[in-house]
């Protein structure tokens, strides 16, 4: 595959049987300057480059990867222009691009547009400007990113070969990418409930971009999409990432089959909202009941799977609990505890032990919450600190100070090791450090 547009250019006039004088002629533009974007001394504009396709007479497949290779934030702008014209199944203008992962690895490393800008000493709108790929960093600030945000070694090699699109259209999609793109959503799928972490921004930045132009010539396979973007959105909220979670629920939603059952899976979506809901400002009683509201008014879509159900209604208790509703959280557990008896999932009880002693402790009951508890056999990292967080406001509840100092040392340092900004900020807010 061509690197350079030149490169690509004189590739695509080879395979035509063309010399750079005969393509010069039919593009209407002189010979000296084909040779010049060949021998990479300059490049084209948007319309000497639509002069140079149409003179060829490229696919749109090869259109795309022209353009892609421009580099440039008028490529982007173009492809906008192409998707407003015949829209995306999605509603997304463009797939993911270079911009989104520079804004995912701030993210994973917990910092501020602010912070980055200082780190580098660039401007606040720099930092904005490469995150939303209407500039493409130079190759000291790409290099100054890596360091500073702490990419891994795949990510630094994928970030310095300065591609704005992530993933290219395939040259012949068919049926044949659909099957690929689902065996490689579920190969994430099993990483993620592995709890591994490295590299997955990346990864799963990637799987979206490859599926994004998937559907863009499939529009049936849309609910491939959704799957995927439900997948970020899982990665997301167990990270603790709620905004970037929040965005790719409502995205996941645009793209539910409204003529097909509910899919299972779409749990996640209404959860991610829900959390979001409560979570984005302070908490307050009033975000707490809308968040508990969110999940109420799903329910019935989740009854056939008692798991999910049985996991709104521990959401719910749990917002009722913390707006000091005990009567409604004490319901809403009960009826969660009710659910999970048509199930037996194991590790959906550990989930509803966990949960109801986090209750039960909101309540006023921490004694009755430390018999319930008990350590959870989930290596999930998620699972892992979310126990040792219920832990330490059952302990420290309970007044064993030491014990509930221990718990939260743990959760830090686990949520240290993956990135679990979610845990990190409770920790602030219960130290102040």
């Amino acid at each position: 595959m061509a690197q350079t547009i030149g490169a690509w250019i004189r590739r695509a006039r080879q395979q035509r049987g063309l010399s750079q004088h005969q393509l010069a002629r039919r593009a209407r533009l002189s010979p000296s300057t084909v040779n010049r974007w060949e021998r990479e001394q300059t490049r084209p504009s948007i319309p000497e480059l639509e002069q140079v396709l149409q003179a060829m007479g490229v696919s749109a497949a090869e259109r795309l990867e022209a353009l892609r290779l421009l580099h440039a934030p008028r490529a982007l702008a173009t492809l906008q222009q192409l998707t407003r014209q015949m829209p995306h199944p999605s509603g997304e203008l463009n797939p993911p691009l270079l911009g989104d992962l520079l804004r995912a690895l701030r993210l994973r490393r917990g910092w501020s547009v602010a912070q980055v800008s200082c780190a580098l000493e660039v401007s606040e709108r720099s930092v904005r400007d490469w995150e939303r790929s209407h500039i493409i960093p130079s190759d000291e600030h790409l290099h100054a990113l890596c360091y500073v945000l702490q990419a891994t070694p795949e990510e630094v090699a994928f970030i310095l070969t300065r591609s704005l699109w992530l993933a290219p259209p395939s040259p012949h999609p068919g049926r044949e990418d659909a099957t690929a793109l689902e065996m490689q959503a579920e190969a994430l799928k099993q990483l993620l409930w592995q709890g591994a972490t490295e590299g997955m921004e990346l990864r799963l930045l990637t799987l979206e971009g490859q599926t994004w132009w998937h559907v863009r010539r499939y529009p049936q396979h849309g609910a491939l999409l959704q799957w995927v973007y439900t997948l970020c959105c899982q990665w997301y909220t167990l990270h603790g990432r709620v905004s970037q979670a929040s965005n790719y629920a409502y995205r996941g939603l645009r793209l539910l089959d409204r003529e097909r059952p509910f899919p299972r899976n779409a749990a996640w979506l209404i959860m991610a909202i829900a959390i979001e809901c409560a979570e984005t400002t302070e908490l307050t009683e009033k975000r707490l009941l809308e968040a508990a509201s969110i999940l109420h008014d799903w329910l019935p879509q989740f009854a056939p799977w008692p798991e999910y159900e049985s996991w709104f209604y521990r959401g719910m208790a749990e917002y009722y609990a913390q707006a000091r509703r005990s009567d409604e959280a004490l319901g809403a557990a009960e009826h969660g505890l009710q659910s999970l008896q048509r199930s037996d999932n194991l590790a959906e009880r550990q989930h509803e032990c966990i949960s109801r002693a986090l209750v039960l402790t909101r309540v006023g009951q921490p004694h009755h919450a430390m018999e319930l508890l008990t350590p959870p056999e989930n290596p999930l990292p998620a699972t892992q600190v979310n126990y040792l967080m219920t832990l330490y406001e059952v302990c420290h509840a309970l007044g064993r100070l030491g014990q509930a100092q221990d718990a939260l040392e743990q959760a830090r340092q686990i949520a240290d090791d993956h990135a679990l900004q979610r845990t990190l900020r409770w920790i602030h807010r219960i130290t102040g450090a």
